[in-house]
């Protein structure tokens, strides 16, 4: 019996107070299972399978290329009750190998993990790195993710100007906000060109807003294409998706129960 596994005495319980679980799409409801709730909560860090996101998730976070460790989305997160683990994703560098290889030393080290997230870049790179442990339990949540890079940079740049970055090896990135330019090596669009389509192996959410002018929308929809296990879900936002972090709880909650 439950009380029998853990050495809880139900009786402790029966005039608990009902918990609360969030269900997609609905206000809180009650849940009056107190004795099941407080033993899985003990137990497994989350109430009854199917009905919640845990209270304590442990997730790890990727933040975008121009972003840092000091990312707006990180807070959201810690303001829900997330253990939060913010990479530092230009730890070794710029390009999409070094960044992932951020996402990697995590899983590897300090996981396990209930759920990886990453945005734009670092979303990009936290699928890399996914892709690299398929036989790994892994769930992923990626916003905006910048899949198709490569062909996102040329497109930008144009040929001309990539062409010229090829020749002088070097080109000089703005920033916004940034006081100084950075200095990208042409191995940046050759490690890209390898790096932008990663496969999907593990349960995976994507959270894209139509009003995305960074990285389309088609692009997470080729991501997707027909795999059964990558949802796509579309929001009426930008690509920072600031106004649409609430999404996370639900998306966190399918691909843990997936």
């Amino acid at each position: 019996t439950p009380s029998e596994a853990t050495g809880y005495n139900r009786s402790r319980y029966e005039h608990a107070p009902p918990c609360f679980h969030w269900r997609i799409g609905a206000a809180h409801t009650p849940c009056f299972r107190r004795f099941e709730c407080h033993v899985e909560n003990r137990r497994r860090r989350r109430i009854h399978v199917g009905s919640t996101v845990p209270l304590a998730m442990k997730v790890t976070f990727a933040h975008g290329l121009w972003s840092s460790t000091d990312s707006s989305k990180a807070a959201w997160m810690r303001a829900q009750g997330w253990d939060v683990t913010t990479l530092d994703m230009r730890k070794y560098g710029w390009d999409q190998a070094n960044q992932t290889r951020v996402v990697l030393e995590a899983i590897d080290e300090l996981g396990p993990f209930d759920v990886l997230i990453g945005s734009s870049f670092g979303g990009l790179a936290t699928a890399n790195a996914a892709s690299q442990r398929p036989e790994a339990n892994l769930r992923l949540v990626l916003l905006a993710p910048a899949f198709g890079y490569d062909e996102l940079v040329a497109s930008t740049l144009g040929q001309e100007a990539m062409e010229a970055w090829e020749q002088s090896g070097t080109h000089a990135f703005q920033p916004p906000g940034w006081d100084e330019p950075v200095i990208m090596p042409w191995s940046f669009v050759e490690v890209a060109r390898t790096h932008s389509w990663p496969a999907l192996h593990h349960p995976t959410a994507i959270l894209h807003g139509t009003g995305d002018d960074v990285v389309p929308l088609a692009n997470s929809e080729r991501a997707k294409d027909t795999l059964g296990h990558v949802s796509l879900h579309v929001v009426d936002d930008g690509h920072r998706l600031h106004e649409s972090l609430s999404e996370l709880i639900p998306l966190a909650r399918l691909v843990m129960d997936a």
